[in-house]
């Protein structure tokens, strides 16, 4: 991929993009670590993915929260078998396209 405009417009720009990445796992998914410890215990499949994008956070982010979380908590949990769902999805979904290739 070729980034357009001169040298300077593109060394901006990462940097744009550097501060942006660092405001998100500095400060933006910390406090979804603690606004989701401070969650009712109805917290859901759903409602984590609803507080993620309700920040604008991709889920594939759930690995840093993760790593912020106490390990034992209910949170950490969800959060676990969340990654786990999400990865045999994305394995099952590739056996049944090559199943159905062949």
């Amino acid at each position: 991929m070729r980034l357009a405009g001169d040298a300077g417009e593109i060394a901006q720009d990462e940097q744009a993009l550097r501060d942006a990445a660092t405001f998100l796992t500095d400060m933006i998914i910390p406090a979804l670590a603690n606004d989701l410890l401070l969650a009712p215990d109805t917290l859901d499949s759903s409602s984590l993915l609803n507080a993620f994008h309700q920040l604008g956070v991709n889920m594939r982010y759930l690995g840093k929260l993760i790593s912020l979380l106490p390990l034992k908590s209910r949170v950490s949990a969800l959060c676990v078998r969340e990654v786990v769902a999400r990865g045999a999805k994305h394995v099952l979904n590739r056996v049944r396209h090559h199943s159905s290739i062949a």
